[in-house]
């Protein structure tokens, strides 16, 4: 039997792939829709996690690390480090927040680490924002107005190369 390898790939130089406590991911933070576009779907989570799959083949990016956290962060920081941060799937239950069991991810996935500054609650949501300060933001903005970037993340595709 041959020895092989397992190597992980991304779909190009473009995205950055990292290992982390969740899997391999091939991460992106891309401009979000002109200002122009008209919102197809009200919500704007799901009107960027639809812009995810359409420009990345990805999805709006949960993070479960703090090493996740932070690529991301120097990602959007690459594109723009006055911005007022990038959307992830971070949402909740109702536009109200007091609590974090009233907060999940968009994919699924377990809520097994945050990084929210100070202000955690919100007496109105729409969505979450990693800012330039590497925290999160809970944010009411139902028209999408504030943020300009959006996390994408994917799997990352892997390949057994034989080792000779």
């Amino acid at each position: 039997m041959t020895p092989c390898r397992v190597v992980h790939n991304c779909p190009d130089s473009t995205y950055t792939l990292g290992n982390y406590t969740d899997g391999r991911y091939c991460l992106k933070v891309i401009p979000k829709w002109s200002d122009d576009t008209e919102m197809v779907i009200t919500n704007p989570y799901e009107m960027a996690n639809q812009y995810c799959l359409d420009q990345t083949g990805g999805y709006l990016a949960s993070i479960h690390s703090a090493a996740e956290n932070n690529a991301i962060n120097a990602l959007q920081k690459k594109l723009d480090a006055t911005s007022t941060g990038a959307m992830i799937c971070l949402v909740a239950n109702s536009s109200t927040i007091t609590d974090t069991d009233e907060i999940y991810w968009l994919d699924g996935t377990d809520v097994s680490y945050t990084n929210y500054g100070a202000n955690f609650t919100s007496d109105s949501f729409t969505y979450t924002l990693l800012t330039t300060n590497g925290q999160w933001q809970s944010v009411f903005d139902p028209t999408g107005s504030m943020f300009k970037y959006i996390a994408c993340k994917k799997s990352a595709t892997a390949t057994l190369s034989p080792i000779y």
